[in-house]
């Protein structure tokens, strides 16, 4: 979290940072509250037993929706900013354009990664919790995407089974924009936005001991950190 939080606010000083509170400790929310984020409270939604990601992406759907918040933008705490092109790159097709989402990411089913990604708030189709597909999703040509890039997968892959029956948290929107022909993968630098893909709970400095790093993203990583990265990776 400190990573993520760190570099976009040295990057955005100025724009809104929401964070949906599943679980903070005190010392996490003071951070946050010191970086000048909005710290969503749960919901009622996520707090009856839907703590998964994609309930708390809705949460933040609803928060922007009643703040009168036009575009969405989605990162994790295991983000690392380096300048604002990433952003200009996300949100230009949605503003300058007609779409209604944009992914920095192809997610190894098919579809775009909801990190980091973009979304016009007034046009997110559904929820962004994992479900079951629906048989008419399925029976739609462009579900015959996912159903290829799953082909592609090893036979030991948990995936294997699961994602041509059920959306991963976000799948389902992206999947609705794209029938509409309203989503939009977009070249992201990693010059700019590096997501490690470690999730939101381990470590930074697991991180590195698990995932090579490059001297420049080391010492991007280190600044925001309360003590310094043992080694470095290259």
């Amino acid at each position: 979290m400190r990573i993520s939080l760190g570099s976009f606010r040295e990057v955005h000083p100025d724009l809104n940072l929401l964070m949906v509170n599943h679980d903070l400790t005190q010392e996490e929310i003071d951070f946050a509250e010191s970086k000048q984020v909005t710290v969503c409270s749960e919901g009622e939604r996520y707090k009856e037993g839907n703590q998964d990601h994609g309930a708390g992406l809705d949460e933040a759907a609803l928060w922007c929706k009643f703040n009168d918040v036009y575009v969405l933008v989605i990162i994790e705490p295991d983000c690392v900013i380096f300048n604002d092109e990433w952003l200009r790159d996300l949100v230009s097709p949605i503003i300058q354009g007609d779409k209604w989402m944009t992914s920095s990411y192809k997610h190894r089913a098919g579809y775009y990664h909801p990190c980091g990604s973009a979304w016009l708030v007034e046009k997110i189709p559904c929820s962004f919790r994992p479900a079951p597909v629906a048989s008419y999703e399925q029976a739609l040509p462009e579900f015959q995407e996912i159903l290829q890039a799953v082909e592609m997968l090893d036979e030991k892959d948990w995936g294997k089974d699961y994602y041509p029956v059920n959306w991963d948290a976000g799948g389902r929107p992206w999947f609705h924009c794209h029938v509409k022909g309203r989503s939009e993968l977009v070249e992201v630098s990693a010059w700019s936005f590096f997501h490690l893909y470690e999730g939101s709970v381990i470590s930074p400095y697991r991180i590195l001991d698990r995932k090579p790093c490059n001297s420049f993203c080391y010492k991007r990583l280190s600044q925001f950190l309360p003590r310094p990265i043992p080694k470095i990776h290259t």
